[in-house]
């Protein structure tokens, strides 16, 4: 669990994306401390220091957020989620109304069976691929993860800023920030790939 900012001011659980560990950027926290804001973020099940529970669904993430507003005396909070994170944002503004007074998402995943919209639409070939290799070849799948579990904890300075440097210039980020996403997942895989 990281807290950071006024825990008197109005609380706000950060759910990372998908492998990312509780690990708050620094230019988020700095910016939840000049708001007043009191920022939360936490490991899902099999995450960084987090026990595995195998057999969870996205849904089951509200019991972590009703233990941690307990613990930290919370009534209301608000909840915001980027990539992996946004389904377990949905399920606690859903699920939770009575605690959860706002809600927002960023680059969601969205439910995969829905007639009405192509799942796939604007999604990069290769995350296409990776998400139809789930569906289909589970053992396959696990391999995958394996492979990725290895570059993320394999990779250096060097490999970092070469991959930034091959992105395009509209899709790049900041060193910093580039540098902060490997280190909470590499944070979040350290133990396997449960939690992926």
């Amino acid at each position: 669990m990281e807290s950071t900012g006024d825990p008197t001011g109005r609380a706000l659980l950060f759910h990372n994306g998908t492998p990312t560990s509780r690990k708050i950027f620094q230019d988020t926290a700095e910016e939840a401390n000049a708001r007043g804001a009191h920022l939360l973020a936490y490991d899902r099940p099999g995450y960084g220091g987090s026990t595995p529970q195998p057999g969870r669904t996205v849904a089951d993430s509200t019991q972590d957020v009703l233990a941690i507003t307990k613990h930290f005396g919370i009534d209301q909070l608000a909840v915001w989620g980027i990539s992996g994170g946004g389904p377990h944002t949905i399920a606690a503004a859903i699920l939770l109304p009575d605690v959860v007074c706002a809600a927002a998402t960023f680059a969601s995943l969205a439910p995969y069976r829905t007639s009405d919209f192509d799942y796939f639409e604007g999604m990069p070939e290769r995350k296409v691929r990776q998400r139809l290799l789930y569906f289909t070849d589970p053992v396959g799948f696990q391999v995958h993860l394996q492979v990725s579990r290895q570059e993320i904890m394999n990779a250096t300075d060097d490999y970092l800023q070469a991959k930034l440097e091959a992105m395009p210039p509209g899709a790049r980020v900041s060193p910093s920030f580039y540098k902060f996403s490997y280190e909470t997942m590499q944070m979040a895989v350290q133990g396997g790939i449960e939690g992926y």
